[in-house]
């Protein structure tokens, strides 16, 4: 698992970030090939809203470590973030493809599809991505929301989706 700058909720002021920045530059400066490092300073970059330093920077991880599930997900968070949904699929498919066990990688799919109307395709990866982690918030909240949104509009007219029943469980495999 990556270094991490805190909690995704934590907030961090311009100054933090800056300083976090400065902190993985000397990381490179002493090792150019520390993909984590890459990964932190993609990090504080994006929460800066710099989304080209950002994409570099996870870009750069991945020639030095082409199968990390992480980097793949970041970059892929990039392109979802400035609605290039194409690109988003691609980095969120090569992370699933290179760690189909995480869950994150299934959820974030999810996401896209939703984006892009494919309201099957998109339930059956949050259920993927919940199936493999139930403790994965990211992976419940967003199937729970999926449903209960699901659930509102009515995908065909009637009342369809998550009926109390249906809501996924801790432990829930099915």
């Amino acid at each position: 698992m990556p270094k991490t700058l805190g909690p995704l909720d934590m907030t961090f002021s311009t100054e933090q970030l800056r300083a976090q920045i400065s902190e993985a530059k000397a990381l490179l400066d002493s090792d150019p090939a520390d993909a984590d490092a890459l990964q932190l300073m993609g990090r504080a970059y994006l929460r800066l809203g710099m989304m080209i330093e950002a994409k570099e920077c996870y870009e750069r991880a991945l020639t030095i470590d082409p199968h990390d599930p992480w980097s793949h997900l970041y970059l892929g968070n990039v392109h979802y973030f400035l609605r290039a949904y194409g690109e988003a699929l691609q980095a969120f498919s090569r992370a699933r493809d290179v760690a189909p066990h995480l869950a994150m990688p299934h959820k974030c799919l999810g996401d896209v599809l939703n984006c892009l109307g494919d309201n099957a395709e998109a339930e059956a990866m949050y259920r993927k991505g919940f199936d493999l982690d139930p403790s994965c918030f990211g992976a419940r909240q967003s199937l729970e929301a999926f449903l209960v949104e699901k659930r509102i509009a009515g995908s065909d007219g009637a009342q369809h989706g998550a009926a109390a029943d249906d809501r996924p469980q801790a432990g829930d495999r099915g």
